[in-house]
C-alpha cells in the first residue's frame, strides 16, 4: 500500500464536513435560482396585470434582464480572488448573503424595471463570486476520497437552485419568486457562522503555530484521524507557496503558464457558445415559440430536472472515464442536438412538436456532464498554485464576458439568422470545440498538477528548468493538498 493510500485511510470527514459543504454551496443553488428566475419570471412579467409589464414595445428591456446578471458576475468573478485571499473563505461566503439578498428585495419590490435590472446586477455580483469561493471552500475541508464528490457539488447545486425556481414558477409570480430566490442565501449566511473556516487559508494566515488550524481539523476530521501529518503537509504547502514567488506577466512565456491560460479561457469561450445560458434564460420562449403541445412551463420543469440527473451522474463516472472523453462526448452532444433543432425550426414542421424538448433535454445531460463542471475543474488540476488566482480570475471574468454576449444578443443573433440559424451558429461552434479538446486538452485524471506541468514543459522532472528563475518554478508535489 502507498503512502497516500495509508494516509487517506487515516483521514476520514465528520459530519461537520459534510454539513459546512452543504451549507456553501446554498451560494451555489443562490447562483441557480438567479439563473432559473429568468424563465418563469420574463413570461410573468408579460401577463396584463403585471407592474411593470413587459410589452412588444420593451423587448430590449426584456434582454437586459435576462444578461444584466452576467455583467455583475463578470465583475464579481474578478474580485472573488483577491476578496477570498484578504478575508478567507468562510467570511467572504458569510458576507455573499448581502448582495444576493438586497439584490432579490429589490426585484421583489420594483416599480418598474431599472429596479429590476440593478437587482439582477447585485444577485449576479454575488453569483460571480461564489463560482472561485464556493468549489474552494469544499476542496479545502474535504478529504481526498470526497474531493471528487465535493468538487461537482457546486454544479448540480447550481441545477437544484434552477429547477427550485422553475417548479415554483409554476405557482407563483415572478415578485413571489423574488422573495423565494432569496431563502438559499439567509441559510448560507447564518448557517456559515457555525462553520470552520480553510484550514489551507488560515495556515497560510496564522501558521502552524496558532490553534486555528488544529481546530478546524479536529472539527473536520474523524476521531482516529492523523491530524498531524494533515497540519505538515498543509505548513509545506505553505511553505512552497511562499517560495513560488508572485505571478507575473513575463511568466506567461513558460508553456506549463500559458497553456492552462489558453486552455482555460478556449474552454470557457466552448462553455458559454454552446448557447446554454440563452437556452436557460429564455427556456420557456423558446418551447413557445417551437408550438409545442405540453406547457412550456412543465416542458422547461422537465429540461431542469434533467439537469439535475445529469450532473450527479457525471459526478459519479468523471473518475472513471476521465475528462477529455467527456468533454468530447459533452460536444458531440452539443453538436447533434443544436443541429436538430435548428432543423426543426427551418423545416418548420408542427407534427415534430415533441422535437424541442427532446433534443434540449439530450443539450442539457450534454453540458451536465462535461462542459458544464469539467472547465471548473481541469483549471486548478492544470495550472501551478502560484499562477492558479490570475489565470481562475481571467477564465472566470471571460466565461461570464462570453455569457452576457450570447444571452444579450440571442435575440438579435435570431433576429439577423433566424431562429435555425441561431442553433446552427451555436452547433459549429461546438464541432469546434471537439476538435480543440482532441488537440490541445491533456488528460488530467489521477494526475497531479506538478505532472502536468511535467507534460506542459516535455520534460521528466521540473527541475531540468530551475535555473532561469528556482523560486518561480517551484512546484506542490503532493496531489492531495490544493492551494488557495
Amino acid at each position: 500500500m502507498s503512502t497516500n493510500d495509508n494516509n487517506n485511510q487515516r483521514r476520514a470527514p465528520s459530519l461537520w464536513v459534510w454539513l459546512a459543504a452543504i451549507t456553501a454551496l446554498m451560494s451555489a443553488m443562490s447562483m441557480g435560482a438567479t439563473l432559473g428566475w429568468s424563465a418563469p419570471g420574463l413570461p410573468s412579467l408579460s401577463k396584463s396585470g403585471s407592474e411593470p409589464q413587459l410589452t412588444d414595445e420593451n423587448l430590449d428591456t426584456k434582454t437586459w434582464i435576462g444578461s444584466s446578471m452576467t455583467l455583475g458576475a463578470l465583475v464579481g468573478g474578478l474580485l472573488g480572488g483577491p476578496l477570498l485571499q484578504w478575508l478567507g473563505v468562510k467570511k467572504v461566503i458569510i458576507g455573499l448573503g448581502a448582495p444576493f439578498i438586497v439584490g432579490w428585495v429589490l426585484i421583489c419590490a420594483a416599480k418598474g424595471f431599472a429596479l429590476i435590472i440593478i437587482g439582477r446586477v447585485l444577485t449576479g455580483f454575488a453569483a460571480g463570486i461564489s463560482c472561485g469561493v464556493a468549489p474552494t471552500y469544499c476542496v479545502h475541508i474535504s478529504t481526498p476520497k470526497i474531493r471528487g464528490l465535493l468538487g461537482t457539488g457546486f454544479q448540480a447545486f447550481v441545477n437544484i437552485g434552477i429547477l427550485y425556481m422553475s417548479l415554483l414558477g409554476l405557482a407563483v409570480s415572478w415578485r413571489w419568486l423574488a422573495i423565494i430566490g432569496l431563502i438559499p442565501s439567509v441559510l448560507m449566511s447564518i448557517g456559515m457562522i457555525f462553520m470552520p473556516d480553510s484550514p489551507n487559508w488560515l495556515m497560510v494566515k496564522h501558521g502552524r503555530h496558532g490553534s486555528q488550524v488544529a481546530d478546524a481539523l479536529r472539527r473536520l476530521r474523524s476521531a482516529d484521524s492523523d491530524i498531524d501529518t494533515e497540519l505538515k503537509e498543509l505548513e509545506d504547502m505553505a511553505d512552497k507557496a511562499g517560495q513560488s514567488g508572485s505571478f507575473s506577466i513575463g511568466q506567461l512565456k513558460r508553456p506549463d503558464i500559458y497553456m492552462p491560460f489558453i486552455i482555460c479561457n478556449f474552454l470557457m469561450f466552448f462553455q458559454q457558445f454552446s448557447g446554454i445560458n440563452a437556452v436557460l434564460f429564455y427556456l420557456n420562449d423558446i418551447f413557445k415559440d417551437a408550438g409545442s403541445a405540453m406547457d412550456p412551463m412543465v416542458s422547461t420543469c422537465i429540461v431542469n430536472a434533467s439537469m439535475v440527473a445529469a450532473v450527479i451522474g457525471g459526478a459519479l463516472i468523471i473518475d472513471r472515464l476521465g475528462r477529455r472523453v467527456l468533454l468530447l462526448a459533452s460536444g458531440a452532444g452539443h453538436t447533434v442536438t443544436l443541429a436538430i433543432m435548428g432543423y426543426y425550426y427551418y423545416s418548420d414542421n408542427k407534427s415534430l412538436s415533441w422535437l424541442p424538448i427532446v433534443c434540449l433535454i439530450f443539450f442539457v445531460v450534454s453540458f451536465n456532464i462535461g462542459y458544464g463542471p469539467i472547465p471548473w475543474m481541469i483549471v486548478a488540476e492544470i495550472t501551478p498554485s502560484y499562477a492558479m488566482g490570475p489565470v481562475s480570475a481571467c477564465g472566470t471574468a471571460f466565461n461570464w464576458l462570453c455569457a452576457f454576449i450570447v444571452t444579450k444578443q440571442f435575440d438579435a443573433i435570431q433576429e439577423a439568422m433566424q431562429r435555425y440559424g441561431a442553433f446552427w451558429l451555436f452547433a459549429g461552434i461546438s464541432a469546434a470545440s471537439i476538435v480543440f479538446v482532441v488537440m490541445f486538452v491533456p488528460e488530467t485524471k489521477g494526475k497531479s498538477v506538478d505532472e502536468m506541468q511535467r507534460i506542459f514543459l516535455k520534460t521528466k522532472s521540473p527541475a531540468d528548468h530551475q535555473s532561469d528563475s528556482p523560486n518561480k518554478y517551484s512546484v506542490n508535489n503532493n496531489k492531495d493538498v490544493i492551494n488557495i
